[in-house]
């Protein structure tokens, strides 16, 4: 379960961010999660609702964005979204297709005190 090390990074981030200002507590922390990561939302949750006891995060909530994946034909422009039948290959010319959306992880506001 490798959320759990995800969780326990963010938090570490948010508080570094969070001290840097001087507060002493994280209200809200927001997640962008691109839907090829695989990063299941609800092991997310479940670390973050352990893992934040004690820290500055310890009354956060965790919003998780999940993006959706989009490629895009390197030859024709063609875009394509969705992770379900999965093919790097253009329908329409044959082309190369390329991952522009769906491998974030990252963390994308934070909301302290």
């Amino acid at each position: 379960m490798h959320e759990i090390s995800i969780v326990r990074r963010i938090i570490d981030m948010a508080e570094g961010e969070a001290r840097q200002v001087g507060s002493s507590s994280i209200r809200l922390i927001r997640l962008k999660v691109g839907e090829f990561r695989g990063v299941a939302v609800e092991a997310l949750e479940f670390g973050f609702a352990v893992l934040k006891k004690g820290t500055l995060a310890d009354g956060a909530r965790l919003e998780v964005e999940l993006v959706q994946l989009r490629l895009d034909c390197h030859e024709c422009g063609q875009a394509r979204t969705g992770i379900g039948d999965l093919s790097f290959i253009c329908p329409g010319c044959g082309g190369r297709m390329n991952l522009s959306t769906g491998r974030e992880l990252e963390l994308d506001y934070l909301e302290i005190d």
